[in-house]
């Protein structure tokens, strides 16, 4: 078998590379080839095309007469244009892997993509259409007033991953909106009206399931569940990017794994046979993991990158035989066989990208890979029989081994030994990324403390990190916990704004101003004597979490220890939950039970006492709740 990747990406020298090895492996022979048009400086000489991805008739002509058996569309900038349904109506058919130029929409469009999910209720976010037009620009500064600048912005088509804007603010959301009208609307020449969506914002850990999708035989199959790390720089901070690295396979609860086949995959497939949509190709579902339930952030009608590199070093299935079964109808009797590894990949990127950089730097390989070490090109490119950069993501380093600890090590040795100028990647890939936590207090803060040795010691290390103590008391006990630990050089940042002098707007817009451009993960109350605004909420929808020794149902307000022993009840309740615009609400994390009556409590004093020794246990479990898939 002859194929051709289309495409110059990590992404399309990981399709090389899987192809070929399970041609080595499987039937191989020196007349086979795989072809990569136009590839990168990865790919060998021979097997590179020099054409143009988006001129099909030079396509076809190579196909003809290199006798191409299957074609793989790696890029969706192809699958926009319509090379499936191009290369469907030839005389001389040759099979292509992907969807039509009306399938493809529901990545090359997002108000399509949005309303096709909503019409068929497959759950995602909420949206709002505009255009770059005058009359559209006054309506979406409106709807960016109303969800107080907490959203999300994307461009309608195509942008290689740099088209969305995740918000926290007003101010931000405005800057962000003139950002995209000046990159694709009239301000940059486009000459026609611009579109754009504003949706709400979601909160949760993302995830990245990619499948092939067989709609006319009702067939799918799903590869290991993977993330990627969309951020430039550590700590998901900074622009968005096409991706700067990913980690596979996520592990995912039975429970998960079901309500995503039968909320999302399996409703989509329903949908496209229902709309007459013929899509035999890869589809990938971006999700997002939110406490009502999982979302669709996105579809993609092609394999991701930099996911594709993790994914196809686990499959042991050759791929051909699963692309091919699926255009012929079969892909039901497949079952996919995942190698028992782990596997992470750090994207490396010239300096200045995701936006203006510099190329032709050369490209210095100090060492050999290691074994279990793969190494994909993508922005590079071969002069003089040198390799230098040619793009903004670079190359990326893959390892495999039985645990992420362990891949995590290899791969940043083996990013170590590659140089070039401006070479730039991030240093935290990998799956226990500390969640980044702001304690509130007002008091003594006893919660604090054990929050804070369950970071540093216990079981929250490595898996949330206080970044921040807020305080309303200027005068609250609990900040002394910010640099009185043995043995931890580095104090924790406090900000202290005195609410009895300031009224309530003025007290929370001060701490806004502080900790928006933190990028918290998560606010955890800790005895802070403050009720917040639904404005302030709304910025933090299901990151602030909250303890309330009572059951919500039976008693909500202060006091909740005094109610129980004063009412002399059997039994009592300490909850966790999120905070919403009402007191003591919200959906609830963990809850533990106190046995007033069989513990023979004989005092307030007792109760409270065992109640807190509670409370020290179950918000460290509930945050670990949190910060885990």
């Amino acid at each position: 078998m002859n194929v051709l990747i289309l495409g110059s990406g990590g992404r399309e020298h990981a399709l090389y590379y899987k192809i070929l090895n399970d041609g080595i492996k499987g039937n191989y022979k020196e007349s086979n080839k795989v072809y990569v048009l136009p590839g990168n400086g990865g790919i060998p000489k021979e097997n590179r095309v020099d054409l143009k991805i988006d001129d099909f008739d030079s396509i076809y002509s190579f196909a003809i007469k290199n006798c191409i058996d299957l074609i793989i569309p790696g890029s969706e900038y192809p699958l926009s244009l319509g090379i499936v349904d191009y290369f469907n109506k030839r005389e001389k058919k040759i099979n292509i892997f992907g969807p039509n130029k009306k399938a493809a929409l529901l990545e090359t469009s997002k108000i399509y993509s949005k309303n096709f999910m909503l019409r068929n209720n497959i759950p995602t976010a909420k949206i709002f259409s505009v255009s770059d037009d005058s009359n559209d620009t006054d309506d979406a500064k409106e709807v960016i007033i109303k969800l107080n600048g907490n959203l999300v912005l994307k461009y309608d088509g195509l942008a290689q991953g740099k088209g969305v804007f995740v918000c926290s603010s007003v101010n931000e959301a405005n800057k962000a909106f003139n950002h995209l009208i000046n990159t694709y609307g009239d301000a940059c020449g486009a000459g026609e009206k611009q579109n754009y969506i504003i949706e709400e914002r979601l909160i949760g850990p993302e995830l990245s399931i990619i499948t092939i999708i067989d709609s006319i035989n009702d067939s799918y199959l799903i590869f290991p569940p993977a993330r990627d790390y969309k951020k430039i720089l550590e700590g998901d901070l900074g622009s968005n990017t096409g991706g700067m690295g990913a980690i596979a396979p996520i592990p995912l609860s039975c429970e998960l794994l079901n309500e995503i086949k039968n909320n999302i995959i399996g409703p989509t497939l329903a949908a496209l046979k229902k709309e007459k949509i013929i899509y035999q190709g890869f589809l990938y579902f971006g999700l997002i993991l939110t406490t009502s339930g999982v979302k669709v952030l996105e579809y993609n009608v092609r394999l991701g990158d930099p996911e594709t590199q993790v994914i196809l070093p686990l499959i042991e299935n050759d791929l051909i035989d699963l692309l091919e079964s699926t255009l012929k109808g079969t892909l039901k009797e497949k079952t996919i066989k995942i190698k028992n590894k782990k596997a992470l990949a750090v994207v490396l990127t010239s300096k200045g990208y995701p936006d203006k950089y510099e190329i032709g730097k050369d490209i210095n390989y100090k060492k050999p890979l290691e074994k279990n070490t793969l190494f994909f090109h993508a922005g590079t490119k071969e002069i003089d029989n040198k390799i230098v950069t040619n793009g903004g993501r670079v190359m990326s380093v893959v390892s495999l081994e039985d645990d992420f600890k362990n891949a995590k090590f290899k791969c940043y040795e083996e990013c170590k030994k590659i140089d070039f100028e401006g070479n730039h990647y991030r240093t935290d890939i990998g799956i226990n990324i500390c969640k980044k936590v702001a304690v509130f207090i007002s008091g003594k803060g006893s919660n604090l403390k054990a929050l804070i040795d369950s970071t540093l010691f216990g079981e929250l290390k490595d898996l949330a990190k206080i970044t921040v103590i807020v305080s309303s008391n200027p005068n609250a006990e609990g900040l002394i916990y910010s640099n009185s630990y043995p043995n931890v050089t580095t104090a924790i940042p406090t900000i202290v704004v005195d609410s009895s002098k300031i009224n309530r707007l003025e007290f929370e817009e001060k701490i806004l101003d502080q900790i928006l451009p933190m990028n918290l993960d998560y606010i955890v109350l800790a005895g802070f004597m403050r009720i917040l605004s639904p404005y302030f909420i709304s910025h933090f929808q299901n990151k602030i979490i909250n303890i309330h020794p009572a059951d919500p149902k039976v008693y909500r307000g202060p006091k909740a220890y005094e109610y129980a022993f004063k009412n002399k009840l059997d039994k009592t309740k300490i909850t966790v939950h999120f905070v919403d615009e009402y007191v003591d609400n919200g959906k609830i994390i963990l809850q533990e039970e106190i046995d007033i009556k069989q513990q023979n409590i004989k005092t307030i004093v007792d109760l409270k006492n065992i109640g807190l020794n509670i409370e020290h246990k179950i918000y460290t479990k509930a945050l670990k709740k949190c910060v885990e898939y």
